[in-house]
């Protein structure tokens, strides 16, 4: 149960990054996130159903996607410091951002093996009642995957920071990627102080 609530949470990642992905090709994003979803997710799974790289499996080249096209739109400086938790106030500017530089590294490896894993996705996007002015949203999706296998919502928390929207949570089916890697992360804190934390993560981003 546990590898199947991770899978889910990397895929619905993957999911968020691939729209995310086609948005970087627009000089603006749309002042509402679900516009963003709706307009942009129909042409990512079709790219990504027809890339030559990505049915091969080419992780190296997949990899250089993420970075390249996909990085810049996610909060990961939000995102360490909600999975960090407690321990990130204790933590010096040095070691915070070394954390984020790992936690990064580490969501994108995730969300390459899972980007290499999509196959004939289709994606239903949520109406969403957005306030003049507004800079948070939870943009809410359903996946719907091929085969006998179920539906799953996902929703993607964002906020508008830097004059776009970056995402900087994703939850599927009521588990948040945030709060999992939370509890993760307390644990071998807790175990090890941040400095020993960063070994680990260093050792498991350099792992094969």
């Amino acid at each position: 149960m546990r590898s199947l609530a991770f899978f889910c949470l990397s895929y619905a990642v993957v999911m968020a990054s691939q729209w995310l992905m086609l948005s970087s090709s627009h000089a603006q994003s749309p002042a509402d996130p679900r516009a963003l979803v709706e307009r942009t997710v129909t042409e990512v799974l079709a790219l990504a159903a027809s890339d030559p790289g990505v049915a091969k499996g080419d992780l190296a080249g997949l990899t250089h996607l993420v970075e390249a096209r996909i990085v810049p739109h996610f909060d990961f400086a939000t995102m360490t410091r909600l999975a960090v938790g407690r321990h990130w106030r204790a933590a010096s500017a040095g070691q915070r951002n070394a954390l984020v530089a790992q936690f990064q590294r580490l969501l994108v490896r995730t969300y390459t093996r899972a980007y290499a894993r999509s196959r004939n996705v289709r994606a239903r996007v949520s109406p969403l009642q957005l306030e003049r002015g507004a800079t948070e949203a939870t943009v809410k999706t359903v996946l719907m995957l091929p085969g006998e296998a179920p539906d799953v919502t996902v929703d993607y928390d964002m906020h508008w920071v830097e004059g776009r929207w970056k995402v900087y949570n994703v939850t599927v089916e009521g588990v948040s990627l945030v709060t999992t890697y939370r509890g993760e992360f307390a644990e071998q804190i807790r175990e090890a102080g941040v400095d020993g934390f960063l070994r680990r993560l260093e050792e498991k981003n350099r792992s094969p």
